[in-house]
Parts: C-alpha cells; structure tokens; sequence
C-alpha cells in the first residue's frame, strides 16, 4: 500500500489549487455528503467545473470526467490514448473510453449529455476499479428489487454495493434507473479513492497476484518469502553504487531435490557471475527453511532423473566440473564430481551435461524482482509449476476487437518486458510504445511494424497479437523486437521480447524454436504470461515445429 500512498501524494503536490476558492463560487452539497465533497475536492478529485450544482443529475460526460481524474491521480501520468466518437469531443470522455471505463453506444455515438442512472454508475465505477488494477470483489446484490437491474450491471451493482462504494437508496431498494446526481457521483468517487487506499493488496500486488488458482502451502510460503526479500530489497535495488547491491536477490529456481513432492527453492543472490551463491530452501511442517548456501558463479542447475539429487555444473575459463547435489541431515551438499576436465589440455568443448547424465535438463531461473519501480517479486513461475502457464482469456473476438484498438491509437496499452532487456513502459498508447527508448530502450529511431500474426501463444483458446517490429529505415531483422498483445480482463498487455534470436521462428504451438542452418532444434522457448509478469521456459522440443506465416504490414 505504501507504493501507491507515495505516487499519489507526489501526484497531488503537483496539481493546481481548486479548493475553497472553487467551493465558495457554487452551492453547496446536501449534509450527508458535505464531508466527502469537500474532502474529495481537497483531494483534487473533483475538476473546478464540477464543484457546484450538487443536486443536478449527472450527465455521463461529466462521470468521466471525475473517473479520469481520479486514475489519472492513482496511476501517476496522464492518459495518452483517446477513443473518440461521432457526437462528441470531450477530451474526458475520450481518455475514459480509451482506458475501458466507458463504453459508446454501437454506433460511434456516446451521448455525452444523457442523464447517468445509478445502475450505469455502478457499472462504471466497477471499471475504474478493474482498470485501476485493483478490482472489487464479485458478489451477488441483496436488494429487494435485484430483479429490476439490467443483467449487464448485476455483478458491478454487487461489486460496489460489497466494497461500501454505493449504497441503496432506503427499504433495501437500489433504484437501478433512478437519476444518479453529482454529489452522489462525487462521494462515490471519492469512496473509490479511499477504497484504493485502504485497500490490502498494493498496485503491484494487484498486478502480480494471480487470479483463479488453488495453491499449496509451499507456494504460498515461497510467494511470502520472496515478497519479503524483495521488500527488504527495494530502497536498495535502484542505487548501483549502494554497498548493498551486489548482494541483491538475482534470479530463482524450483526443482525437488528429494522427490517428496515439494520442490527446493534455489534462490541466487549476486551481481556478476564471480560472485553469484545460491541459497536451498525446502518447506516443511508449515515453514520455509534454509538448507544452506552453494557457490553457483558461472554455473547452472540440471535435473537428476530416477536419483534423489541435482546436478551443478561449473563451467569456467575451458575448466568443467559436473557435480552432485544432495540433502544430508537437512543441509545441501556437493557430492563427488560426475565430471572434472580442462577443456585447456583436451582441446574439446564442454560436455554436455545430458551426456554425463543421461535425461537431465536444464532448470529455469527467473528474475527475482520485477524491474523498478515496482520492485514486486516475479511470484508467476511458482503458480505455474503445478498447472503450467496460466490461461489469460477465453474469446479472440473480444482480444481482437481490443488490441485492434490499440493499435489505431483508440485505448492505451500496459508495456511488460517479457525478458527483462526493456519494454517496462506501463499505460500508453501505442504510438508512444514505439517511439525511441520505449519497447526497445536501446532503439535510435521510432518502432516500426514488420509483420504480424494472431496465435494462442499460451494455449489457452484465446489469439494474441504477435508483432515484429523494427527500427524505421531497417530492413534487416537483426535488430527486430518481438510483441506479445494479450488481452486480460480489459487491459491489453504488452510483453517485449528484445533478444530473440534472429534465426529463431515461431511454431504454432506458440514456442520459438532454433531454426539455425536448417538444423533441427534440441530445445524450444515459450512464454509465461499473466498481468504485468512473464518469464521464459526452456523444454524439450518434442516432434515437428509446424512453423506460423507471418503475415507482412
């Protein structure tokens, strides 16, 4: 909750001054909703235009335009993208639309000056909530009179009556269709604010935390735990000449040394590659504890098929060592080297570790923060191990119809990097996304579109949008970034992939698989998906790879 506290008060020393000056020009509210009007103007949640008139009903451009001030103040920037329509400018109406809070009619009309009822506020206020990735909880209304709202407002009329945002009108009647006035627009908005910032989940939890999965005791421990590495590491994860630094948190990884059915946590501390340790975790009896500290500078982790262990193999300078790792009386330990050779005096290259041991693969470490300023732990790999890569959505028509959006410059984007080499971007529209710096933090030039395709990438039912771009005037894909648009619950997410090798080609399984001189590939990459987190995951290929069709731009 401090994130958000923090980026909304540097916000506000920002705005200009509204306040007592405003109020005096206009009436003034009923009784029971002086106190939230003037503290929501005092919170620079209501536009000048908007302070007076309280008893009038609202128009549903007038809503917008205290929905937009409000996420503009949460999210810290101002919405870049407009959706626009045929009978109306409104610039708040457009930055509303944009970001999914409101919707048109059908027919490129909005009806900026149609009276709001409170069915269609409920609605949108449940909107700003999920657009504001902090959503309410779904439950059923209890009102006497359920039955007369619209099926399309049910849920959201639950939603905001179970987060104490709005409330019936007396008897335990809502009044879907009843006008819906400014000072009651004002307090429920404000009531959304406080709800923000009282809320138990944080914007980077909220972001993080993945919906709809039953999870084990070991998981939730190991979520807790990196949570509180991570916290302990924020202030310090930003300043490179800190002393602390090079023993930040890098990366992790999972693997069940033991076979018990609960997988070792492998997390690896360090700065570079002389430097890296890795600390074992193991849960147990409702506790994570630590079962000890390994050397794991230019190393990695394999599988140990059919034996109670893992494998380490140290690779430096042409010297090459394959190790065992096993659990004695509750710490790891390296047991005898499988392998020890100088490549130096052979003249061979390094072994490969699937010749020593016969089966073992290579383990996925994942980055253990997400990058700053959300400092949040990357907790997606832990979900995934039990279920794999978790499904994002159901309709291509919806994700479709959003991302087509996007990319006419209607709704903005939310920018994730997908391999943690940039594309960080957060909410902007999708001309902003492809300037210089932005998916690409080394480009010199603005992003241009090279080809597309629309695939399920995550083998879920639902198509993402994958694009290929390129630095304008570049013909060559050598410099190319590849785009992941996937829609989730009204965002579309962006996830850059700024290093995918350029011979790699795409599947119709979703993975990329090597394609380097024609020869077939050992391994595949896909990835994991889900909000504002997404990871790689290494597998072996497994029979043909039945190449896409780009379709060129």
């Amino acid at each position: 909750m401090k994130r958000r506290a923090i980026a909304i008060i540097l916000c506000l020393a920002f705005l200009p001054l509204g306040g007592a000056a405003a109020r005096a020009a206009g009436d003034a509210p009923s009784p029971w909703a002086a106190g939230s009007v003037s503290a929501a103007i005092e919170a620079k949640l209501v536009p000048q235009a908007l302070q007076g008139g309280y008893a009038e009903a609202t128009t549903r451009a007038e809503f917008c335009a205290l929905a937009v001030t409000l996420y503009e103040i949460v999210m810290g920037r101002e919405i870049a993208g407009r959706r626009t329509f045929g009978d109306t400018d409104d610039v708040y109406v457009e930055k509303a639309a944009a970001v999914g809070v409101v919707f048109g009619l059908g027919d490129d009309t909005f009806a900026p000056g149609d009276k709001l009822n409170r069915e269609q506020a409920a609605a949108m206020l449940a909107r700003l909530a999920d657009m504001l990735l902090d959503p309410l909880e779904e439950r059923a209304p209890s009102f006497a009179d359920n039955g007369g709202i619209a099926s399309w407002a049910i849920k959201e009329v639950g939603q905001v009556q179970a987060a104490g945002i709005m409330d019936g009108v007396g008897n335990n009647m809502f009044a879907p269709k009843r006008p819906y006035t400014r000072e009651q627009s004002i307090v429920t908005v404000y009531r959304t604010y406080q709800y923000l910032m009282r809320s138990g989940a944080s914007m980077a939890e909220a972001l993080t935390a993945v919906a709809g999965i039953p999870t084990a005791p070991w998981q939730d421990a190991y979520i807790e735990l990196l949570w509180r590495i991570c916290g302990e590491e924020a202030p310090v994860r930003n300043m490179p000449d800190s002393e602390e630094y090079d023993s930040l948190s890098d990366s992790y990884g999972l693997y069940d040394i033991d076979e018990d059915g609960v997988p070792e946590l492998f997390i690896k501390f360090g700065a570079y590659e002389a430097n890296y340790r890795a600390e074992v975790f193991t849960y147990g009896n409702g506790a994570v504890t630590s079962l000890g500290i390994l050397g794991f500078g230019h190393s990695g982790l394999y599988s140990y098929p059919g034996q109670k262990a893992a494998i380490l193999e140290w690779g430096h300078m042409g010297y090459q060592e394959i190790s065992k790792i096993v659990i004695v009386d509750g710490r790891v330990e390296l047991q005898g080297a499988l392998l020890s050779v100088d490549t130096n005096e052979t003249g061979d290259s390094y072994a490969p570790v699937s010749d020593v041991v016969p089966g073992a693969e290579y383990v996925d470490f994942h980055r253990t923060a997400l990058p700053f300023p959300s400092g949040a732990p990357r907790t997606l790999p832990i979900y995934d191990y039990v279920n794999g890569p978790h499904p994002t959505g159901s309709s291509s028509e919806s994700a479709r119809e959003a991302i087509t959006e996007v990319l006419g410059g209607k709704r903005e984007l939310f920018g994730v990097s997908g391999d943690g080499y940039g594309g960080d971007t957060g909410w902007m529209s999708f001309g902003e996304y492809c300037q210089p710096g932005c998916v690409s933090k080394y480009s010199q030039a603005p992003m241009a579109t090279r080809s597309f395709v629309w695939l399920d990438m995550n083998r879920d039912g639902q198509d993402e949008y994958v694009v290929s771009l390129v630095e304008e005037g570049t013909a060559s894909n050598n410099q190319q970034v590849i785009v992941i648009m996937s829609y989730q619950g009204g965002i579309v997410f962006a996830y850059s992939l700024n290093y995918v090798p350029v011979y790699y080609v795409l599947g119709r399984d979703g993975a990329f698989f090597a394609d380097e001189d024609g020869e077939p590939t050992l391994y595949t990459v896909r990835y994991s998906f889900y909000k504002n987190q997404c990871y790689e995951i290494h597998a072996r290929a497994s029979g043909g790879t039945n190449e896409v069709a780009w379709k060129p731009f």
